[in-house]
């Protein structure tokens, strides 16, 4: 994820998912907290990062939307070594494809740790399609020139 033309501060959620280091409810727990241990976006499962960001039904739809954008169609993983490998796969290389996938993750992710904390301290939500949007555009601002040309929302 080295070489990123992502936010900063999607950079640095990027980081702590990575490092298993956000504050998902199961860490909280662990550290003395007591908080719903459900997963605010679905209410299906108790919430982990590999949940939050990989099998969480908001998750999986966003994904899906986002790598039909930029014709990756291929089978999202459904586990943390899986998501990892997935991650580097598609993330290696100097290539227009690779560049864009390494924006488009890192914003991915952040936005839905930011769209997390939104229902859990503001209580207001956004769907699938108005995340992804606000993705794209982000990815195509933060983009090299050239790649402005190959992907249209």
């Amino acid at each position: 994820m080295f070489k990123n033309a992502a936010r900063p501060k999607a950079y640095l959620i990027i980081w702590l998912m990575l490092h298993k280091k956000l504050p998902t409810t199961d860490r909280l727990t662990k550290w003395g907290m007591v908080v719903s241990k459900r997963c605010v976006m679905c209410q299906n499962e108790e919430e982990t990062i590999e949940h939050l960001v990989i099998n969480c039904h908001f998750a999986i739809r966003l994904w899906s939307r986002l790598l039909k954008w930029v014709h990756q169609l291929d089978m999202l993983p459904t586990n943390w070594e899986q998501f990892m490998h997935w991650s580097i796969q598609h993330a290696k290389g100097k290539t227009i494809s690779a560049h864009i996938f390494k924006i488009i993750m890192a914003e991915c992710v952040y936005e839905i740790w930011i769209e997390r904390n939104n229902r859990i301290f503001v209580q207001k939500s956004r769907t699938v399609e108005s995340v992804a949007k606000e993705i794209a555009y982000v990815s195509i601002i933060r983009s090299q020139p050239s790649i402005l040309d190959e992907y249209t929302f």
